[in-house]
């Protein structure tokens, strides 16, 4: 699942290591609806708020893997 889209805006928000950026609420944003488009499921963080479910990291770095 070739996802380009999906991998620009989750490197946006996550370094190499795992760590999140200084990116801005927006970002995060968008990240959070990205996620939940391809994993309705799971809870990746508040749309309107940009706070994101950090429980939910392993599975929007799996989503980043098969993006790839």
């Amino acid at each position: 699942m070739a996802n380009p889209k999906f991998r620009e805006l989750y490197e946006a928000v996550f370094g190499e290591n795992g760590q999140i950026k200084a990116c801005g609420r927006d970002a995060c944003k968008d990240l959070i609806n990205a996620c939940s488009e391809l994993d309705s499921l799971t809870y990746y963080g508040n749309p309107e708020t940009g706070i994101m479910n950090l429980d939910s990291f392993q599975k929007m770095k799996e989503l980043y893997e098969k993006a790839g």
